[in-house]
């Protein structure tokens, strides 16, 4: 199957939007003019009028487009709805349905040195910790999670997702020396498995601090998110964009999922259904 699309106008060869499957045959018509595709593999009807994502009226490289911007510019839902000339009650809920597509799972190459810290964000007038765990090598971020600050024991949840995200465990982990790291580090990876260092003072473990500042950039424009869960799936999107779509310029101008060795996924990607083999 061949599908070239634009913001404008698009072409296509029928397929099923919610399977991808091309086992689909005429169902009637919709509107009098526009024909409707019935899936023989799970039963969906398609209709291609004006958009190739289940379910949704405007086509994936402008929703894509959208929460690109969302995730990597200083730009509210409302100025991106007022240049697409769509609701920000509509971009919402496309970053509410990409968050629930974006894969955990990476499994990078190679990943000795991992790194971790956490950061303040606003959640609901509210301050929660955004704990992120880096590679040192690649840049990859392996795992990130929001937890209030009586909730340190979620710091071994987020380390342990660092592990089946990577499917291995580092060789070293390097912190800034907080009191709660070195038990909850051990906990998480084991007693004997990983060394743990640490890297107190102005400029030290400088690599996860210099991607706290892209954070910071980027959320300056919220004055809070809502809610948790508002905050979960912007955060979703942009640590995507972040390891696959943003090149970087300490690893060579290369994507930290490239520069790892992780397969190549877009924005569109996520949206379009995979074709069944």
């Amino acid at each position: 199957m061949k599908t070239q699309l634009d913001l404008i106008s698009f072409s296509y060869s029928p397929h099923c939007k919610r399977c991808g499957s091309e086992l689909v045959v005429r169902n009637g018509r919709y509107r009098k003019h526009e024909h409707i595709y019935l899936c023989r593999r799970c039963g969906c009807n398609s209709v291609f009028s004006s958009s190739d994502v289940y379910r949704m009226r405007k086509p994936s490289e402008m929703i894509a487009e959208a929460l690109g911007m969302y995730a990597s510019l200083g730009i509210s839902l409302r100025s991106i709805g007022r240049k697409l000339k769509v609701a920000h009650t509509t971009v919402a809920r496309w970053v509410k349905k990409l968050a629930g597509r974006i894969p955990q799972k990476i499994h990078p190459a190679y990943s000795v040195t991992w790194r971790f810290d956490e950061t303040y964000v606003r959640i609901n007038k509210k301050w929660w910790w955004l704990s992120v765990v880096l590679c040192d090598t690649t840049r990859l971020v392996l795992s990130w999670g929001l937890r209030e600050e009586e909730h340190a024991g979620e710091i071994v949840h987020i380390l342990k997702q660092a592990i089946e995200n990577a499917g291995f465990r580092p060789a070293e982990i390097v912190t800034d020396g907080y009191f709660h790291y070195p038990w909850k580090i051990k906990k998480a990876f084991g007693w004997r498995f990983v060394k743990h260092r640490v890297e107190k003072g102005l400029g030290h473990n400088q690599k996860i601090e210099r991607h706290f500042r892209e954070v910071k950039r980027r959320i300056k424009w919220f004055s809070s998110f809502r809610t948790r869960e508002s905050a979960e799936n912007f955060f979703s999107i942009f640590f995507f964009v972040y390891n696959y779509l943003k090149p970087h310029r300490g690893i060579g101008w290369q994507t930290p999922a490239h520069r790892a060795g992780v397969p190549a996924e877009t924005l569109e990607g996520l949206l379009r259904p995979s074709i069944p083999s």
